[in-house]
């Protein structure tokens, strides 16, 4: 009787580990190095045959310089303005901030208003 070969994995987790890695130029090798983590695993855990956690995700965040949720909600090489926003401001000091949000409602009156006179 032949092998039955085996399934594959049906729950995979979304994920952004392969993004992240090649958006801050590094190799499996080297992310793997900086998480303290065997390189076959991070590969595996990147092909999606085995699961992550929130131990290996806090370790690939501090390795590739973003949030733990950065590397599940985030395709780092998708162009998405209004996270950059945020991430930007959320470090920013709170004055600052205030000004960011009233610049920013003064220039959705001043689209409103040529909206109505268009």
């Amino acid at each position: 009787m032949a092998p039955v070969p085996k399934p594959k994995p049906t729950n995979r987790l979304p994920h952004f580990l392969r993004q992240w890695r090649d958006h801050k130029g590094l190799s499996q090798e080297e992310a793997a190095e900086r998480a303290e983590i065997d390189r076959t695993t991070l590969s595996k855990i990147e092909r999606g045959l085995v699961p992550y956690n929130q131990d290996l995700l806090e370790r690939l965040a501090l390795a590739y310089g973003c949030d733990a949720s950065d590397l599940i909600s985030v395709n780092p090489v998708a162009w998405d303005g209004p996270k950059l926003v945020y991430d930007a401001l959320k470090k920013a000091p709170i004055e600052t901030q205030r000004q960011a949000l009233a610049i920013i409602e003064a220039l959705a009156i001043i689209e409103a208003l040529l909206k109505g006179a268009a």
